[in-house]
């Protein structure tokens, strides 16, 4: 996807209104996610290639 005008180089969350309104809690620990991300990154390489070719 091309970078849009308004885009940011830093994006943050917070799930906290989430939780207020919906009672929405995250299942997976945030370090946990982060595992796992780089795991499917490492085993799939090809998605990334393609990515920066764009």
């Amino acid at each position: 996807m091309a970078r849009r005008r308004w885009d940011t180089s830093c994006w943050v969350g917070d799930a906290t209104r989430a939780h207020e309104l919906l009672g929405w809690a995250p299942e997976v620990l945030l370090e946990r996610g982060l595992h796992d991300l780089a795991s499917f990154v490492v085993a799939h390489p090809h998605r990334y290639e393609l990515a920066r070719a764009q």
